[in-house]
């Protein structure tokens, strides 16, 4: 990688004007700021959520191996990719973004990402206990992201999100029809 591709941004938007919050300095600065062009915050923000949530995703199956993980039913291979690749994240992009906006305007962007994070950790483990013990870290870099990129615009904000969530869908969705 060119050392163009991953300069830091410094620029912060509505919402994270201060920079990283304490609460969140474990997350990169680049993803608290709208600086670099879309392709390049969707791309360096995938790896980001799609590793460690392998890795939660592992760690859940080995400490929790009663627990009912998702299931892909019996769908046809066409239905789910579309279901769970671009359907699923166009949707849950859209429903996330109204409870960040309301706790952001009450309580703060922290607290907003935060809990987005928890309610969508809770709604997924209502469907599959297992995957609750997941989902709440792809849903916190998505709040994140959301909330750095909404000053640019609501769509341009939902679709860099629900790009990202897309991405992250597809690796697992690809393994787990090829394993089918």
């Amino acid at each position: 990688m060119s050392a163009s591709f991953l300069p830091v941004p410094r620029r912060a938007v509505i919402g994270w004007s201060g920079g990283r919050p304490a609460a969140l300095r474990f997350l990169p600065r680049f993803l608290f700021a709208d600086a670099w062009p879309a392709w390049r915050y969707i791309l360096v923000a995938w790896p980001l959520v799609a590793i460690p949530t392998l890795v939660l995703g592992w760690a859940a199956t080995r400490l929790f191996p009663g627990l009912p993980g998702p299931s892909l039913g019996d769908a046809s291979t066409g239905m789910i990719v579309c279901s769970v690749v671009f359907l699923s994240p166009a949707v849950e992009t859209v429903m996330m973004t109204g409870p960040v906006v309301l706790i952001d305007r009450v309580a703060g962007p922290t607290a907003a990402a935060i809990g987005s994070a928890l309610l969508w950790g809770v709604a997924h483990s209502l469907m599959a206990a297992r995957w609750g013990l997941v989902i709440w870290w792809p849903f916190l870099i998505f709040s994140v992201a959301y909330l750095s990129w909404r000053g640019r615009g609501y769509w341009r904000a939902v679709g860099l999100v629900a790009a990202i969530h897309a991405l992250n869908n597809a690796g697992p969705i690809a393994a787990s029809l090829l394993f089918r």
